[in-house]
């Protein structure tokens, strides 16, 4: 608790803070933001996203935060507290540390997308950390009973779109964040919680970006194949049901925005790779 500011672990005092803005407005942001987030590893979800998760939200797209504020904000997101706490790890609560931390990336950089007031080394060392982390995380649960949402498939989705479209992350990088897409898609865990809709988002942005080249994409998307089922676990089976269930989510995106897109036929071409019963039912 920072006393300078008020309890800010505090629930009521938090509630307070959403229903009067001339309260809100007389707390200092950049302090509160910093507590805000900490407060974002709890696994109380009233606390963690009713509550703080908001007013963090609000800080941010309100401007209340001058840019050393958010420069700050942005590099506690992604220290060993927040986006590295327990990285690797399954199971556990410092799951909600990481996957919100990196929710609060997304946040600050599709604020400053048109602005372009962080400094352009601060957005290539969000872009950095969040793509290391994309690699690391193994703890995909996505709603869990008492606790709430966790989604770190779909908070990293978030980040990767909204990164890939900030000026500062040069084109070179994003066929990487297109990998870490494909990457989140192909997990050998269930991803029930659409996951596959917030990836596919992320991807359906980045190829209406013109950052990659066509051909680019086109290889990006040969890469998605099959797994060989081989183990006990039917991981094999799981990726490919993944994958599938992102490129269906993609097709359709695409679809509704542009019936006559070539890239139709090319995500067609994929889902049918993925598609463990695609011959079976042809020879039916």
């Amino acid at each position: 608790m920072n006393t300078a500011l008020g309890p800010t672990h505090d629930p009521a005092w938090l509630a307070h803070l959403l229903d009067d803005p001339g309260r809100l407005h007389a707390v200092p942001a950049g302090p509160l933001s910093l507590a805000l987030l900490d407060n974002l590893a709890s696994s109380d979800p009233h606390l963690r996203d009713a509550l703080s998760l908001t007013l963090l939200d609000r800080l941010i797209e309100s401007d209340r935060l001058a840019t050393p504020d958010r420069e700050r904000l942005a590099a506690a997101a992604i220290d060993e507290a927040h986006l590295g706490a327990g990285l690797g790890h399954t199971g556990d609560d410092r799951v909600f540390a990481r996957s919100f931390g990196v929710l609060v990336v997304a946040a600050l950089v599709e604020h400053d997308r048109d602005r372009q007031e962080l400094v352009a080394s601060t957005v290539g060392r969000l872009a950095d950390a969040v793509l290391t982390y994309a690699a690391c995380e193994r703890d995909f649960r996505g709603y869990i009973p008492g606790q709430g949402w966790a989604h770190a498939a779909a908070h990293t989705a978030d980040a990767l779109g909204c990164l890939a479209a900030h000026p500062a992350v040069p084109a070179s990088m994003v066929p990487v964040i297109l990998q870490r897409i494909r990457e989140l898609a192909s997990v050998p865990v269930p991803l029930g919680f659409l996951e596959d809709d917030r990836l596919a988002l992320a991807a359906y942005r980045i190829m209406r970006l013109g950052k990659v080249p066509d051909d680019a994409v086109t290889t990006w998307l040969d890469g998605f194949n099959l797994p060989p089922d081989e183990t006990d676990a039917g991981s094999g089976t799981v990726m490919g049901s993944n994958q599938e269930h992102f490129l269906r989510s993609l097709y359709f995106r695409w679809l509704r925005a542009d019936a006559l897109s070539p890239w139709l036929s090319r995500i067609q071409t994929a889902v049918a790779r993925v598609d463990r019963y695609g011959t079976a039912a042809q020879d039916d």
